[in-house]
């Protein structure tokens, strides 16, 4: 596929990859004025990576070229982007906005649509200004959706349940309702069958006091019906990012400031534990996972080398963190080369392995190119690479969720892309692009 030239730089490019080794977790500072304050974790952080992947050349590849791949490529008008989605009743719904006026203007519309099992548009939700950040299929076969509406730079959070046809069941709104708050927005959400409705969280932006805690994160319950029962602080000002239930009935959540917090949090909206993991310098969390073993990982970025992280190549890598159920660190690692790399989501398979999902651009060592890409990347349960691939094509691409199908061993992917190439640079405009392939055994 990238010709002799390619191959030797791939193998060169394996050799040059540094993996986080021998590691020590340091311990909390306790410094109050130092915002970028490590784990309080004891526990050494040892890997054994060589730095040597197991499959190299052809067998790299981690698709199966044998079976037939599908994809779609939702089109609007201006900068489209895309956030989580979810596969459902045999297709897909999508999260993110349309119609921004540049990219990351914040001005766009809101994008919440299912595709079939064809990925052809089965139905779309009403566009206004604001955007959809993340989606759940509730237990009742409908759909809850949070987000924000935008008006005039100020921020409304809000929150739909949908049924299966895009039907709107209902939507619940919290206005600033004072002269110069900004307001605030809901970023992710999860079932509370305790509460008998949902979990959101979200953040008042700064300056705002939407709940009377200032711009504290928040924890919003709302009853199956969407009507609030309690909004509650987290306790920081972080921006909440993921959550997943554990099987002791309680709630991890991961949030992001200048450093990965990790709280655990029960259905009653009670903080019983928290822990910051990052460097001295940012560092981001994405996406959380309950591992075979019981632990979690947290797959994330970093721009640091000292702390909780062991190792930076370039100006950003991916990280990996895994935790155990006290939020104990475990064992981490950084992922990358030269330029920026980044880490989205992770799954495990059956054998144990583990499959990321990330971006990469600016480096060489990846992708023959300079643009944006998509980055898949195996790797063993000690964090250490199999092997990785990147589609090394100049086109502008951003990866946003991923979704596993153990059964049918295949993934689907949903991310931003620019494919249009005019001299070798890409166009104006992004949309929204979801393809699923299937996985070599």
């Amino acid at each position: 596929m990238f010709g002799n030239y390619s191959q030797k730089l791939i193998s060169f490019a394996i050799l040059m990859i540094l993996f986080s080794c021998d590691k020590e977790v340091l311990q909390d500072s306790g410094n109050d004025e130092n915002t970028n304050t490590p784990s309080d974790s004891s526990d050494t952080v040892q890997n054994n990576c060589t730095g040597e992947t197991t499959n190299i050349g052809e067998t790299y590849f981690l698709f199966d070229p044998d079976q037939t791949s599908k994809a779609n490529r939702v089109v609007e008008e201006g900068d489209d982007r895309s956030n989580a989605f979810i596969q459902h009743d045999g297709g897909f719904v999508c999260t993110g906005t349309f119609n921004e006026t540049s990219r990351f203007a914040g001005d766009g519309n809101l994008a919440l649509y299912a595709l079939d099992e064809n990925l052809d548009l089965k139905w779309m939700f009403k566009k206004e200004k604001g955007e959809f950040y993340d989606v759940i299929a509730t237990s009742d076969n409908h759909y809850v959706a949070v987000g924000r509406l935008e008006d005039k730079d100020v921020s409304t959070i809000y929150v739909v349940k949908t049924t299966e046809e895009g039907e709107l069941t209902w939507q619940f709104e919290v206005n600033t309702g004072v002269d110069n708050d900004l307001g605030g927005y809901a970023s992710t959400i999860i079932e509370n069958p305790v509460e008998d409705g949902y979990l959101v969280f979200g953040k008042a932006v700064s300056g705002s006091d939407l709940f009377g805690f200032g711009n504290d994160s928040f924890i919003l319950c709302l009853n199956s019906q969407g009507e609030q029962k309690w909004v509650k602080s987290i306790g920081n000002s972080a921006v909440p990012i993921d959550v997943i239930q554990t099987n002791e009935g309680n709630f991890i959540l991961i949030q992001y400031d200048v450093d990965i917090i990790v709280s655990e949090i029960t259905s009653a909206g009670q903080v019983i534990a928290s822990k910051k993991f990052g460097s001295s310098k940012n560092d981001r969390a994405n996406h959380i996972l309950s591992l075979q073993d019981g632990n979690f990982l947290i797959t994330g970025t970093t721009w640091g080398d000292d702390q909780d992280v062991s190792d930076n190549t370039g100006n950003s890598d991916a990280w990996l963190l895994v935790i155990d159920k006290h939020l104990n660190l475990v064992k981490e690692q950084t992922l990358g080369g030269y330029g920026y790399q980044s880490g989205v989501e992770t799954f495990q398979r059956k054998n144990g392995t583990l499959f990321m999902y990330g971006n990469t651009s600016n480096s060489d060592f990846f992708i023959d190119s300079s643009w944006n890409d998509e980055w898949f990347v195996s790797l063993d349960s000690e964090l250490c690479i199999l092997n990785w691939y990147t589609s090394g094509l100049y086109s502008d691409r951003k990866a946003s969720d991923l979704l596993y199908f153990e059964d049918e061993n295949k993934v689907a992917r949903f991310h931003d892309t620019n494919s249009e190439i005019y001299n070798n640079r890409p166009q104006m405009f992004y949309d929204h692009y979801i393809i699923w392939r299937y996985l070599k055994p």
